[in-house]
């Protein structure tokens, strides 16, 4: 998978633009980072169920790695318009909307190709990556991306989950990681468009947590008939 490329051009005249290779490593919070910003610290508002250890790991992967956009968009409001361009290798994609919106889809790659424990579980999302995804575009590729894996493990004798039991809890687990990480973007925020982005990020987990089985249900009408 080649570079992705995300480029707000907002209507301030401000244009950000934010390159992420997901084959490069990312931060694993073991390393001495200087000059980052207290949120970072992985004692700082610490999910519950974060398995890492803050001797070993003294930074929050995800904080780090999102640090630099936390940063360029503290000062604006999550509803300033902007116009959002996603360039991949294979093809490019434009949207109008608010900061939010674009915030959200960046923000999710970044989560995903993290070294977050929780959040690294979302990686082969990344692979196939749907800039401003619509919750039932979520749905259909999280639940392909985790039978495909099923299916791999099946094939190599491994037992299969069938049932998405194991997809249930890891979103389960994404909405533990929900409240400590608003809370540290609320320290970096002066004013809203990353504390929303995040929010909607992971609003978007709890939808999928607690309304998946329902939603498969409607989508059932899709694979009936000819």
């Amino acid at each position: 998978m080649g570079k992705i490329t995300y480029e707000f051009i907002i209507d301030t005249g401000e244009v950000f633009t934010f390159d992420i290779d997901p084959n490069q490593s990312t931060h694993t919070g073991r390393e001495p980072v200087e000059n980052s910003a207290p949120w970072t610290k992985l004692d700082y508002h610490k999910c519950e169920n974060c398995p890492l250890n803050s001797k070993e790991h003294p930074h929050c992967p995800v904080a780090l790695d999102i640090e630099e956009v936390a940063r360029k968009f503290s000062s604006l409001l999550s509803w300033k318009k902007a116009e959002v361009w996603v360039h991949t290798e294979e093809r490019s994609y434009r949207k109008s909307c608010d900061l939010q919106t674009g915030l959200r889809s960046m923000l999710g790659l970044m989560m995903a190709l993290s070294m977050c424990p929780v959040l690294s579980k979302l990686k082969p999302l990344a692979a196939s990556h749907l800039p401003f995804s619509t919750f039932q575009e979520t749905v259909s590729r999280v639940v392909g991306n985790y039978l495909i894996r099923q299916f791999l493990n099946d094939k190599k004798g491994a037992e299969p989950d069938w049932s998405l039991a194991e997809l249930k809890s890891m979103y389960k687990e994404l909405v533990t990681v929900n409240f400590s990480m608003l809370e540290r973007i609320r320290a970096a925020c002066e004013e809203d468009a990353n504390m929303n982005a995040i929010s909607i990020f992971f609003s978007m987990s709890s939808i999928v947590n607690m309304a998946l089985e329902e939603q498969l249900d409607e989508m059932e009408a899709n694979f009936i008939g000819g």
